[in-house]
């Protein structure tokens, strides 16, 4: 027997968004049945024809890469295709309630089993053990969900899926704010608990819509891009550190960094066998993305310190963990001398904080990224081009690095102003 039947992945637009839920539409013998795969595409990043996402695009508000949503579009429809060999081999035509069961079951969702008083925790769990290896979570990564769990239940220590709804949502907010955190925190932790409750929604333990209908009131506001100019830079390159082989290290790996674009992620699992003439080839281990970065005169002399020395793994430098390396720079910007004073806005709530921090206190080694793109912009590189090195997805990343320069170049016009 075989049972014709049409499968359609589209989009669901909203007016005035720029982003759809993907929805499968799946006809047979005059029934209908559609699936939800739980995410949002960008209107421009969807291929209509290929009912796929485009290659190397990004969507909804985790920038989800378009190869894992991909590979998940394979995966429904791989459910629905065995759905239906299970009803031809029993010479059988399906109602929709029938396919819809069979195709979750291949799937993995068990709706039958749904149960609202289940509790919250038990399936935090389950979401971590899933998505840690769907996604390749790093230790890091792990260790921030898990965190994120403990928050949860110091808020509510029995919560059950019942408990998931806008009220609850806002109360958390309220208890963040209560505890002193930071409203950028507070946003981060709050895309993590949509996570969270999506996974749920799409794996059939919740069927309500607090992930798309929850906004919170929460202040945001501009960050301070903390970056080194290039005297600044070259300051730190050049400071006597021959007292110390360990912070000697830590300088040169920021260094290479600061003049290469790499994550610390990435500087850590560099190996000499990414390393060509003329350039370093990685896979971005934060967006699994292959990118080639050209060497230029700086980051080959820091290379050339390290060839020859015999690393576990062959590896190029020798990183140390992150704090330890955050602790190590702070010592470094210290004796480099670098003291600008810069005032740090945040908010707890509507409460405003203000800091004041000298420049060597704010170094760490997301800096050395920073200080990559704002030094490739001032210097005039075509924004294509620093992209293609840093990996960022879109020109809307490269905001906060444009407004920094645009503050600089407005500085060095000044210069004119003179009698």
């Amino acid at each position: 027997m075989n049972i014709r039947h049409n499968c359609l992945f589209f989009l669901a637009k909203e007016p005035g968004k720029s982003d759809a839920r993907l929805k499968l539409r799946v006809r047979w013998n005059g029934q209908t049945v559609c699936f939800n795969p739980g995410y949002r595409v960008n209107i421009k990043g969807w291929s209509t024809e290929g009912q796929r996402c485009v290659n190397n695009t990004y969507h909804g508000v985790h920038k989800t890469p378009a190869s894992k949503i991909n590979r998940e579009i394979q995966r429904y429809l791989d459910a629905v295709e065995d759905a239906f060999d299970f009803f031809e081999r029993r010479e059988k035509i399906p109602s929709r309630n029938e396919l819809r069961l069979k195709a979750e079951e291949s799937l993995g969702i068990e709706k039958k089993g749904r149960n609202d008083s289940e509790n919250i925790y038990a399936l935090f769990d389950k979401f971590i053990e899933s998505e840690s290896v769907l996604n390749s979570w790093s230790e890091g990564t792990e260790k921030k969900m898990r965190t994120m769990k403990a928050h949860l239940s110091e808020f509510m220590p029995e919560m059950t899926v019942r408990d998931v709804t806008n009220e609850t949502m806002s109360g958390l907010v309220r208890w963040f704010v209560n505890k002193g955190y930071r409203n950028a925190t507070i946003i981060k932790d709050l895309a993590i608990i949509r996570w969270f409750i999506r996974w749920m929604y799409r794996n059939g333990y919740y069927n309500g819509k607090v992930h798309e209908t929850f906004s919170a009131k929460v202040h945001n506001y501009d960050r301070v891009v903390v970056y080194l100019s290039w005297d600044e830079l070259m300051t730190v390159l050049n400071v006597d550190l021959s007292d110390s082989e360990y912070l000697n290290n830590i300088r040169n790996v920021f260094c290479f960094c600061c003049f290469t674009s790499l994550r610390y992620s990435d500087v850590y699992a560099l190996t000499w066998d990414d390393v060509k003439e003329d350039s370093i080839t990685v896979v971005t281990k934060k967006t699994t993305d292959l990118i080639r970065i050209d060497l230029n005169k700086h980051s080959r002399e820091i290379l050339d310190k390290y060839r020859g020395k015999r690393l576990a793994g062959n590896k190029v430098f020798p990183v140390y963990q992150n704090q330890p390396m955050n602790r190590g720079l702070k010592t470094i910007g210290k004796r480099a001398g670098l003291c600008e004073k810069i005032k740090m806005v945040s908010y707890n709530g509507s409460r405003r904080i203000e800091e004041v921090f000298e420049k060597w206190q704010l170094m760490t080694m997301h800096c050395a990224r920073r200080t990559f793109v704002v030094n490739a912009m001032f210097l005039g590189i075509p924004e294509d081009v620093i992209r293609s090195w840093t990996g960022h997805s879109d020109s809307d990343a490269m905001k906060p690095y444009k407004k920094v320069v645009d503050e600089l170049k407005r500085t060095e016009m000044d210069k004119f102003n003179r009698d």
